[in-house]
């Protein structure tokens, strides 16, 4: 049988986030929302998971560009996470930024949603940090701690590889090469997302859809109601990627109808993490 886990990143993050959220998960076909515990709009995401009890719950674990949770030397000297993933990746590889300042972080936003949200299901990560060799290994050992055991592994399909995108592309296959060493992992058995984040569209999805296979599948995606908004708190998100990021394409998505009609027709079960 085909199961999809619909998830919606950066929950948490924007109030435009949230509500998208909400209306993906009640209009739509979102099941699974991941939660940004030190965003500026998370008390009232917490408000909404509260109220949609059915939605799936992820940690965001968010170590970059926003507020940290603990005092920190390395980490977030001032109190705010380094803005680049990709220099914080090389800082703990290279042990300019102690494992164990990552470690304490990891645990205080652990704490903090094991505490306000009932229905957590998994963990995940913002910009997929949680991958990375050193930081794998102190997150799967806290989320035992927390009584979590389903965790989103990015094992992207061959067919998702991008030739615009070679640096990705070995990314992806890095991953796939260190799951055969990280053992007893709860996780859906492939990851769609990794390669064009903010870049679904109804055809494009419709299109994923006729590739799934038997198995477990999740697909990330970053739902908002007003792309002006996010792009003004989030300026240079555009510069991340070689097309234009958009949170309200993300949504219609969601709520497509013709996307609807095609899971219908395609007989995939829509589940979260709860359900595995």
């Amino acid at each position: 049988m085909k199961k999809l886990i619909v998830s919606g990143d950066d929950f948490g993050l924007h109030s435009s986030i949230n509500e998208a959220i909400e209306e993906g998960f009640q209009k739509g076909i979102l099941t699974s929302a991941s939660l940004v515990v030190n965003g500026e709009a998370v008390d009232e995401a917490i408000r909404i998971a509260k109220r949609n009890p059915g939605l799936g719950i992820g940690l965001h674990l968010t170590l970059i560009e926003e507020k940290s949770l603990t005092h920190s030397k390395f980490l977030a000297p001032r109190g705010v996470l380094p803005s680049n993933h990709n220099q914080l990746a090389k800082d703990i590889l290279l042990s300019k930024v102690p494992i164990e300042e990552v470690l304490a972080e990891v645990d205080a936003q652990f704490s903090f949603i094991k505490e306000k949200v009932k229905n957590l299901t998994h963990l995940d990560s913002h910009r997929h940090m949680h991958m990375l060799p050193k930081i794998w290994s102190a997150v799967t050992k806290l989320a035992k701690k927390y009584d979590v055991n389903k965790i989103r592994y990015v094992d992207v399909p061959f067919f998702d590889y991008r030739k615009d995108q070679i640096f990705k592309d070995i990314i992806a296959t890095g991953f796939k090469f260190l799951k055969i060493f990280r053992k007893r992992i709860i996780a859906p058995n492939r990851f769609i997302g990794f390669m064009e984040s903010g870049n679904w569209n109804e055809d494009k999805f419709v299109g994923f859809l006729d590739k799934l296979k038997t198995g477990i599948w999740e697909v990330g995606m970053h739902p908002g109601n007003s792309d002006k908004a996010l792009n003004l708190k989030f300026p240079n998100w555009n510069s991340y990627f070689a097309y234009s990021f958009s949170w309200e394409n993300e949504l219609k998505t969601l709520t497509s109808a013709k996307v609807k009609k095609e899971l219908k027709e395609s007989d995939i079960k829509l589940i979260n993490y709860g359900d595995i």
